[in-house]
């Protein structure tokens, strides 16, 4: 009597199937990781207005003080040590393929990156708020030309949307060459356990050739 046909897989189909299941599993984890965990690394302000970089000339006109964001989002940065007073923040985000982080439109207003970490957010992760901003239009100064003038321990005050305010107290000022800025360390907090603010501006000579300037001054503040 003819046998029945074995209708189960053999063995090296099923071992097939699990591979390619535990592939996709781990495909799925990578993608869950860097997209809600991890920040995307950023590149640095490239692009600033200067009389030789006509086409990207910003906004030079006072703000106006009537702003208003979302509660637990940073609203006004104050400086006393540079005359900033109460200066507008606003959200920002990244461009181009190299995810540079973009730059505020009027050159008076601070930059926040909005996928960094929120003032008096819970310390759970080491990132810091991370802020920019101009350092120079056509005719005026830009929130942060003095911004290299900061020293250990002067307060910056960041007011959220919700009118609390919290103060951090600066911990390091640097002045880099451009290709040698580390954007992985200015989304991290100075110090791990503390919750960090840090901000990153234009420094150094115009450079005509790279139409950018050959420094960037970083500052990085903890809270008190």
């Amino acid at each position: 009597m003819a046998k029945k046909p074995n209708k189960k897989p053999s063995r090296k189909i099923v071992r097939v199937l699990l591979f390619i299941l535990l592939v996709a599993t781990m495909a799925v984890g990578s993608f869950f990781v860097l997209k809600f965990i991890i920040p995307p690394l950023v590149a640095p302000v490239e692009t600033v207005q200067t009389a030789e970089n006509s086409e990207n000339i910003k906004d030079e006109s006072e703000p106006d003080g009537d702003w208003t964001v979302a509660p637990e989002k940073p609203r006004f940065m104050t400086i006393k040590a540079l005359g900033i007073d109460k200066a507008r923040v606003v959200e920002l985000g990244v461009k181009g393929e190299n995810n540079q982080l973009e730059d505020p439109k009027n050159i008076h207003d601070a930059g926040w990156y909005r996928d960094s970490a929120l003032p008096g957010a819970p310390v759970d992760t080491e990132y810091a708020g991370l802020y920019d901003g101009h350092n120079t239009g056509v005719s005026q100064k830009g929130i942060f030309f003095y911004l290299d003038r900061l020293t250990i321990g002067d307060e910056i005050v960041i007011e959220r949307g919700d009118a609390a305010e919290l103060r951090y107290a600066v911990r390091e000022v640097e002045t880099v060459l451009l290709e040698e800025i580390d954007m992985s360390k200015m989304q991290k907090s100075f110090n791990p356990q503390i919750e960090g603010l840090n901000i990153i501006s234009c420094g150094g000579d115009w450079d005509k050739e790279r139409q950018t300037y050959t420094h960037r001054v970083t500052v990085r503040a903890t809270i008190k």
